[in-house]
């Protein structure tokens, strides 16, 4: 397919010098070992686009255009004030239709040769139609919003909150029922752990921490720092709207008055087992650790998902290694799915740890706050949780809250306004509900934007399976709850692991086999990776990581100048320059 494409076109025919190795093409692709056989379809792949491009039928993921509708335009449109200006709050539906069309626009036209970047192409476009919606219909961060600021101490300070002064929330079309637009107040502010310790690294010598709405009478700069601040915190750690899991401190008791933060009711753990850090060599260490121990994982799984074509054609049958053609059928799909969610875990915790190190040595000298550590906090929770709740404690305060925020909006907004009723059952069923279907679409729209054709609602399968697993295991322990309360707790806890095990075992191949079809498994080898440069030479692969694995080009100035992973301060500086990144 590939070679009928670029030679119609003519493209370079990328797969020619790997394909130039089998006598029989046919016959040889069947008996060639899985790691030249990743290469041919990563290649083939890869000339598919370029093809596509050539054609003018796919862009490549161009920054800072692909992030327009996601990051820039959102970001651009709340600098302006409209709390006293009601036809520029009403333009927010013509902004977010515009955003709308121009991310759906990103996600029927663009991907990348490198896999990974495809795959997040369509992640970003869906994540910028819904965290605007959030933002422009949901809430109304202008009028509700505050976030932790700090102020050096004068003399004549007093730790007195200032007097209250009148918010122009009701200026707004539609006011909200209290100052925080609806949103429920974080739980963690009622349920925090009397015998735990609150965070330090708190300067209340130096400086005076207080909440600050938006700064409607400040310069471009200021009003531009605090919404840059409210689109990079996904979860609103110093917000007012901060999800509960996370380390926060409580909400302001009298919204829009400068009210001075009570930082002391930071906790180093919240009630769902997500901590801070204690001090810069607590942070340091359970950060470098974990990112060590992920870097492992992903490089012994780069290596040991070549050796299985499953990583490489997904559900698509193919003969498998005899070492894998002996392995029973259900043995081996406990090992590809286990090897999928541990190798899942290890890259959300490597991306997240290596970004909370780069704000805190490196951004932070631009946003001063984010030099502070209560501003960070674990990835995950406590797996405690999955022991006590089963599957919602895995979903629900273990795996990564990232997105709660945005996922729990239409439902608050919901009750806010009086279409449910807060606290009931239906209530709750129906706000999660709307939480697993949203997450759903989101991992739905990176298998949109995958260079194979792929299937986007396999993705979505496993998400909304995961909702009615909750609903199901919730329904089953309120039936039977005698009989469940008096067994052992170990019992109890054991039966939790048990269902979440078998419930993902069940449901997560639709989320397996759409990860292997969009080509996610194909990228290169991490850059250094020992495993693979070791394990791949043995084995007739490729041995080392090769700067075209990421798939990264600089236009400056009309020429395409080849990035590498070395060089990712060089491009965060070109970024910063304007000049364009392109990803091919």
């Amino acid at each position: 397919m590939a070679a009928a494409i670029t030679a119609t076109l003519g493209v370079p025919n990328m797969t020619a010098p790997i394909l130039a190795n089998f006598s029989k093409p046919a016959a040889d692709l069947v008996n060639a070992s899985t790691p030249l056989l990743a290469a041919v379809v990563r290649d083939s792949y890869r000339a598919v686009f370029k093809a596509r491009v050539a054609a003018g039928v796919s862009k490549p993921f161009v920054l800072p255009y692909g992030i327009f509708g996601t990051f820039i335009l959102p970001i651009l449109y709340m600098t302006i004030p409209h709390r006293k200006r009601p036809w520029v709050y009403a333009a927010r539906w013509l902004v977010l239709a515009f955003i709308i069309a121009f991310n759906i626009k990103i996600m029927r036209e663009t991907s990348s040769t490198n896999m990974s970047m495809g795959y997040t192409s369509g992640l970003s476009a869906f994540w910028g139609m819904l965290s605007s919606v959030t933002n422009l219909v949901f809430t109304a961060p202008q009028f509700d919003f505050e976030r932790v600021a700090r102020r050096k101490v004068s003399k004549t300070a007093t730790s007195s909150p200032k007097p209250s002064r009148k918010s122009s929330r009701s200026n707004s079309p539609a006011a909200r029922s209290n100052s925080q637009g609806g949103l429920r107040k974080r739980a963690g502010s009622k349920r925090r752990r009397n015998n735990k310790a609150t965070a330090p690294d708190v300067n209340v010598d130096k400086y005076e921490y207080y909440w600050q709405s938006y700064p409607e009478n400040g310069t471009f700069v200021e009003r531009l720092g605090w919404v840059v601040d409210l689109y990079t915190n996904f979860r609103g750690v110093g917000w007012s709207w901060a999800v509960s899991s996370v380390p926060s401190p409580a909400p302001p008791e009298h919204p829009h008055t400068e009210e001075l933060v009570k930082m002391e009711t930071i906790p180093l753990e919240t009630f769902v087992g997500c901590q801070t850090y204690k001090d810069e060599r607590d942070f340091l260490w359970r950060k470098l650790i974990p990112v060590s121990l992920a870097y492992i994982i992903l490089d012994i799984f780069k290596v040991k998902s070549t050796e299985d074509p499953y990583f490489i054609f997904g559900s698509t049958p193919f003969p498998l290694p005899p070492h894998l053609a002996s392995t029973p059928h259900w043995l081996l799909s406990v090992y590809r799915h286990s090897g999928i969610i541990c190798t899942l875990y290890a890259s959300i915790v490597m991306v997240f740890s290596v970004h909370d190190l780069f704000q805190y040595y490196v951004f932070s000298k631009v946003f001063p706050m984010r030099g502070e550590l209560w501003q960070y906090s674990s990835v995950f929770g406590s797996f405690s949780q999955v022991f006590d709740r089963g599957l919602a404690g895995f979903w629900g305060a273990w795996w990564h809250q990232t997105f709660r925020h945005s996922f729990s909006a239409p439902g608050n907004w919901l009750v806010q306004h009086g279409y449910l009723k807060q606290g009931t059952t239906t209530t709750k069923i129906i706000i999660m509900s709307i939480a697993f279907w949203l997450s759903g679409l989101l991992h739905g729209a990176g298998s949109v934007t995958a260079i194979p054709e792929t299937n986007w609602l396999k993705p979505c399968s496993f998400f909304w399976a995961s909702g009615v697993g909750v609903l199901l295991q919730k329904a089953f322990c309120t039936t039977f709850k005698p009989q469940i309360a008096k067994m052992p707790r170990i019992v109890r806890r054991f039966g939790n692991l048990m269902f979440v095990l078998v419930w993902l075992q069940v449901t997560v191949k639709p989320l397996a086999d759409d990860f292997a079809e969009t080509g996610l498994w194909l990228g290169g080898p991490v850059p250094g990776g020992r495993w693979v440069s070791v394990v791949g030479r043995r084995r007739g692969g490729s041995p080392t990581w090769k700067r075209s694995d990421v798939g990264i080009l600089v236009s400056i100035g009309g020429r395409a100048v080849s990035v590498t992973r070395a060089s990712a301060q060089a491009t965060f500086m070109i970024m910063l320059r304007r000049s364009h990144v392109l990803f091919v």
